[in-house]
């Protein structure tokens, strides 16, 4: 309507002299909505005599401009465990008079994942006469984190073979509340002399793809890892099966093996028509079950196949210092013939860790102890495995007599 022309004056002219007065007015009609209609603008020419004549001009006005919308909020991105923003309220401006509606409405595009999407919010402004515009903002919602752990989980433990303890049953929530798909792995590893390391694995995903790991790592202790088990044979002897040397109960379903005792050992069955004299070692390996062990058989082949006299020396070469009467100490049969004597003991890297003139098996007498001077504490307990022993002694005659082998301490 601003753009309506503003009325002008016309002039007439008469045939007649005198005053023409000439009058305009405005007629309008309605259109179809308010801010359409149509003015018949008519200007009406009237002589002295009241002759009078008129012209006409139509004028259409039409309403065809769209509100002016406002500028819509900002486009975001929200988590889908986010706060989505509300629908607000906004005002927009018209170019005609009128009353101006306004319709908001979201939306949705599915993304690649149940939990990702983006909502398009538009507000639609309409006038009186329909002409419509519009304000859009996006709204994309991700889900970008992974499940998390909703159970306590201890990552570090300690545990002793024959007590490890269960799986435990852990739970995972997920931001979004999608379905958390939970895949449990288990690897044993690191396995030493005694001990050897679990590692359990959860690796959680929710819909959307995201992935998380959580672990745990159990340190195993294996109790009594190696047995140290001698044994003498003599070379006429029949073969031995070497079961009969492992302790009552001991699993059969183990390996055997040997580092030198060649054809000699077939299966459990060491023949020892098949070597020569010596010293032999055979392990016996349990290496499935949670708690795996070794027995170390030393076996001394030799050919002293008759009963030794009375003064003979003897060397017992395995000692178990564990107080319960049998091998406590290293026994060396006969000695107390000889009492002019020396033993001396040795670990695997050559030190001196015993020492003593006079060895009687009593009251001087090696019980798995150091007596070292320098590198090895002395009084302390000596850690199982292989040591070596020297053995000096004088007869009534003054010969002197050496002796020397190998010595197996197993508690």
């Amino acid at each position: 309507s601003t753009d309506v022309p503003a009325m002008i004056s016309l002039t007439a002219n008469d045939n007649c002299s005198g005053e023409i007065t000439v009058q305009g007015q405005d007629s309008t009609v309605p259109g179809n909505c308010p801010g359409s209609y149509s003015i018949t603008r008519t200007w009406t020419f009237v002589d002295a005599c009241g002759n009078s004549a008129s012209v006409s001009q139509t004028i259409n006005v039409s309403d065809t401009i769209p509100p002016v919308a406002p500028t819509a909020p900002a486009d975001v991105t929200v988590s889908c465990g986010g706060q989505i923003p509300e629908m607000i309220s906004l005002t927009a401006n018209d170019s005609c008079s009128g009353e101006i509606t306004v319709q908001g409405q979201d939306s949705t595009t599915q993304g690649e994942c149940p939990n990702s999407y983006i909502i398009t919010r538009t507000w639609t402004f309409t006038d009186t006469c329909g002409n419509t515009s519009n304000s859009i903002q996006l709204i994309t919602v991700s889900d970008d984190t992974a499940p998390v752990l909703a159970s306590a989980l201890e990552t570090e433990v300690n545990a002793v073979c024959t007590a490890i303890p269960p799986v435990p049953e852990l739970t995972f929530t997920d931001n979004c509340g999608a379905t958390v798909t939970v895949v449990y792995s288990e690897n044993t590893g690191n396995q030493t002399a005694g001990s050897y390391v679990i590692i359990r694995t959860w690796t959680v995903s929710d819909t959307c793809f995201n992935t998380a790991t959580f672990t745990q790592t159990v340190t195993v202790s294996i109790e009594n890892p190696l047995t140290v088990i001698a044994k003498t044979i003599c070379i006429n002897d029949e073969p031995v099966n070497l079961f009969t040397l492992l302790p009552e109960g001991t699993a059969q379903n183990g390996t055997w093996s040997s580092p030198n005792a060649g054809t000699a050992l077939e299966g459990s069955i060491f023949n020892p028509h098949q070597v020569a004299l010596g010293n032999y070692i055979v392990r016996y390996t349990i290496s499935d079950g949670d708690c795996p062990k070794v027995f170390e058989i030393n076996i001394e082949v030799h050919d002293r196949c008759i009963v030794l006299p009375a003064c003979s020396i003897t060397v017992y070469n395995a000692v178990s210092p564990n107080n319960d009467g049998y091998n406590d100490v290293f026994f060396i049969d006969g000695i107390l013939c000889y009492p002019e004597n020396n033993v001396e003991i040795y670990n695997r890297w050559g030190i001196l860790v015993f020492s003593t003139d006079g060895y009687n098996n009593t009251t001087k007498v090696f019980a798995g102890v150091s007596e070292g001077r320098a590198t090895i504490d002395r009084g302390a307990e000596l850690p199982d495995g292989t040591y070596y022993y020297i053995l000096k002694y004088k007869d009534e005659k003054g010969t002197n007599f050496d002796k020397a082998g190998y010595l197996y301490l197993n508690r």
